[in-house]
This record gives C-alpha cells, structure tokens and sequence, in this order.
C-alpha cells in the first residue's frame, strides 16, 4: 500500500497543555482536520544522568498536502510556542517515506 503522493506529515513535541489548542487552531484558522493529539512523557539525556523527573508533552500530527504544508507547519511553530525555550520540535516528513500499516483483513468464514 502506498501513501498518497504530494501528502506532508507533521509532527510536533508541544509543552503540556498547548495540542489543543493549537489542532483548533489548525482547523478554525486553516480548514485542517486530518489532526490528532495525544499525550506523553519525555525525558533528555541530561534527564537520565541527573536522575530528574520525566517532563509531560504533547503530541500533534497532522496530515496535509504539499500546498498546505509551510502554512501548517509556520502555524504549529508559532501557536505552539516551538520559539522559546522548552518550546518543543517540529518535524515535517514527506508522508511517502512514513510507514502505512494495518491489521490484515480476516477471511470470510466458509458457509
């Protein structure tokens, strides 16, 4: 199976607390609603030798076509806050490179 071509996936590493407010944005502000948000935990390396707590994330992704792409991510870097420190990373890939996966489709019971 293959991605559809010319599609962008974006991802962002947002401070807790901003992906929603940021997918809304994406659709009041764009029309995007490929968007989806969840929650995580991340920790540097830094973290790890010091022993300090884990810090809590957001994560956004969003799909969009080629054309829709820079306004997308300029969008996310902006509402996001990626600007400052501690603001978070956003990644764009092309969405052919990114892996399509599924469950197989079970056979039909024999009648």
């Amino acid at each position: 199976m293959t991605a559809p071509a010319g599609c962008k996936l974006i991802v962002a590493y947002l401070a807790h607390g901003m992906a929603h407010e940021v997918a809304n944005g994406l659709y009041e502000k764009l029309r995007l609603s490929a968007v989806h948000y969840g929650h995580g935990r991340s920790s540097g390396m830094m973290d790890t030798i010091t022993g300090s707590e884990m810090a809590e994330v957001d994560i956004l992704s969003v799909v969009v076509t080629e054309a829709q792409a820079e306004e997308a991510f300029a969008f996310i870097y902006e509402a996001g806050q990626i600007d400052r420190p501690g603001g978070g990373l956003v990644t764009q890939l092309s969405l052919g490179h990114a892996a399509i996966t599924g469950l197989p489709l079970l056979e039909e019971p024999a009648t």
